[in-house]
Order: C-alpha cells, then sequence, then structure tokens
C-alpha cells in the first residue's frame, strides 16, 4: 500500500506528514487553514451551521491524511497532491469569510494577508527551482555518470538502486 516497491516499512510519523504539508500550503496559508478550521469548529459548537460541501472537503481531507500517515512508507510531498486542491479550496473559503467578517474598515488585511502569503510561497518555489537547476547542472549522480561513460564502454550494463543499500544494511543487522 503506497510503499512504491519499497520492502522496508518506514515509520508512522505524523509530524512528518504535517511538516510536508506546511511546506505545500506555505506558512501564512497553513495558518490561516488552522485558522479556519478552529473558527468553523468554534461557530460549530455555537450552533452555526457547516456547509456539507465543506464537511465533505474536510472528511476527504482528514479519510486521506490518516491514510497517508498509517500506511504510506515513503514519504514525498506528491502524496498530498490529492488534498491539496480540496485545502486551498478551504484556505480560499477562509479569506472570504474574513472579508466578510471584517468591518469595511479593514478589509485592507485580507489582500494584505493573501499578498504576503503569495510573496512567501513565490520565493520558496523560486529557491526550489533554483536547487532543481543547479542539481540539474551539477550534482554526485552526474558526476558519477560521466565518470561510468568515460571509464566503460557503451555495451557495459549498470545497475543502479538507492534503496538497494539500505535493504543489505538492514539485513546485516538482523
Amino acid at each position: 500500500i503506497m510503499s512504491f516497491g519499497h520492502a522496508l516499512k518506514g515509520e508512522q510519523s505524523l509530524f512528518a506528514w504535517m511538516a510536508l504539508l506546511f511546506d505545500l500550503l506555505g506558512p501564512v496559508n497553513a495558518v490561516v487553514l488552522v485558522g479556519f478550521v478552529i473558527y468553523g469548529g468554534v461557530s460549530w459548537r455555537r450552533g452555526a451551521a457547516v456547509s456539507k460541501e465543506t464537511l465533505i472537503l474536510l472528511a476527504w481531507c482528514l479519510l486521506f491524511f490518516s491514510y497517508l500517515v498509517i500506511f504510506s512508507s515513503l514519504k514525498r510531498p506528491r502524496h498530498l497532491l490529492p488534498i491539496l486542491p480540496p485545502l486551498l479550496l478551504m484556505v480560499c473559503q477562509a479569506y472570504l469569510t474574513a472579508w466578510r467578517r471584517l468591518p469595511r474598515s479593514a478589509h485592507w488585511a485580507v489582500p494584505t494577508v493573501g499578498l504576503i502569503a503569495l510573496g512567501l510561497n513565490t520565493s520558496e518555489a523560486y529557491a526550489y527551482y533554483q536547487s532543481q537547476v543547479s542539481r540539474a547542472t551539477e550534482s554526485n549522480e552526474l558526476e558519477a555518470g560521466r565518470w561510468i561513460a568515460a571509464t566503460y564502454s557503451p555495451d557495459t550494463s549498470a545497475l543502479y538502486d538507492p534503496v538497494s543499500y539500505k535493504h543489505l544494511r538492514a539485513q546485516e543487522n538482523q
């Protein structure tokens, strides 16, 4: 189940998944989402109606996230992609709710927070892009590939498995 061919079971870590989700959403949107969920819970406890659509999105996100925490041994941000659109819809709903609830004189706060979130996410995305560009030009894997190409003939086969060394160490420790 979502092991992607890896035989060793990784740790179940709620906090590792939460950190990945925090990185995907960005710090401001993550805080806005948590605030929105708390606000919704408090409103619901006071008798306010919660829309069925919001409950369905929240249930989907919680179920899928729970599945990842319990069963997935390989933790990658791409595994969170199925819940990212519903979470971002809830973030948008949080901004809209804030806009509607704030007095007209404080409406400037909502786009300001949104622009800060956009700026932080854009800078993080650019930093990630730069790290990938530099990795594409110079990395240990590329250097090893150049060495193999210079040392061996094109007819030589090479087997590469990034997990095989972990399996060997795990077997040695048993």
